[in-house]
């Protein structure tokens, strides 16, 4: 009886011995990584929801970055807008101070100037794009305001000579002709089932108003026979672009406070579902070191229990 019994002992020794090893590589992997475990098997009827959870936040991090490339350009297009609109708005002040043949003179290299301007803010590019290009991204969109013909002297006012998608505009470096592209502005996926658009167009009426501004206003340089209509339609044309310019400003301020609003939204999601997936696959680090100590006490007892019964002599075992 006494042999089966210290035989049987030594038998649950060596099986408490491969328990407690095995879950002391369990422990020190949790100890060292701060995770319950690698492999999902492990978390049992939670793993579903474990893959279901980090889908989400992969997700959610994948809509932060679309909206983290789209902000720069925002700003990019608001820096630009805040520069046309004061072009626009120096085009109204001067135009208010013309009365006659000297002023037109003297107005006249700041005007050339202006159109240069207006060409040079039109044909910005942000990284590798041209900003006001719509979608065709390489190509400069504006071109060379200075050669377009002087205007005739007919009282007009907006919306005359405006023209609409998919026309060109006459300053459109592709006109005269006609591309979607040119009109069609940027979208982006912000959130499951939500695409936004964004950005500008160098054919928005906001700019077709300013450059007829600006070709009237130098067709009154050039013909001051005509001062009257000619600077009549300028001032129309500025004061009906300054106002669409404050509109873009006031759409594009709306855009970004979305997208904000948006990755906000996200963030605060994926900190939530963060804390969940934490509670499910974090190890408690206090908790493990502090079973990983008794793990390895009953591990000392049993190479101490297995080295007793190892002293024993063949009579002893036996007895």
């Amino acid at each position: 009886m006494t042999k089966i019994s210290t035989y049987a002992a030594h038998l649950q020794t060596l099986a408490n011995f491969r328990v407690n090893r095995e879950a002391a590589s369990v422990l020190g992997n949790q100890l060292a990584t701060g995770f319950k475990a690698t492999d999902l098997s492990y978390f049992g009827n939670d793993a579903r929801r474990l893959l279901d959870l980090r889908e989400t936040i992969k997700r959610r991090e994948g809509y932060i970055a679309a909206i983290d490339r789209v902000a720069p350009r925002l700003t990019a297009y608001d820096q630009t807008l805040g520069q046309i609109e004061k072009l626009g708005d120096d085009l109204s002040r001067s135009l208010g101070g013309l009365n006659n043949v000297a002023d037109l003179a003297e107005f006249a290299p700041r005007l050339t100037q202006m159109i240069e301007d207006a060409r040079f803010y039109l044909n910005q590019r942000f990284g590798d794009r041209y900003l006001y290009s719509g979608t065709r991204f390489a190509t400069p969109p504006v071109g060379d305001i200075a050669a377009l013909p002087d205007l005739p002297a007919l009282a007009v006012s907006p919306p005359t000579n405006e023209v609409t998608s998919p026309t060109l505009p006459a300053y459109d470096a592709q006109a005269p002709g006609s591309s979607a592209d040119a009109w069609r502005t940027e979208q982006f996926v912000a959130d499951d089932g939500r695409t936004l658009s964004y950005g500008i167009t160098s054919n928005a009426t906001a700019f077709q108003d300013l450059v007829l501004a600006l070709r009237h206003a130098r067709s009154a340089v050039n013909d001051p026979t005509n001062l009257g209509i000619h600077l009549g339609n300028a001032k129309a044309f500025a004061a009906a672009a300054n106002a669409a310019i404050r509109d873009l400003r006031g759409q594009l301020s709306g855009t970004q406070a979305t997208i904000d609003r948006f990755r906000s939204a996200h963030a605060d999601t994926n900190a939530f579902i963060r804390s969940q997936v934490d509670a499910i696959d974090k190890a408690d680090i206090n908790e493990v070191a502090a079973k990983l100590i008794r793990v390895k006490t009953q591990i000392e007892a049993s190479y101490a229990t297995t080295r007793q019964i190892a002293s024993l002599s063949l009579v002893d075992f036996l007895r």
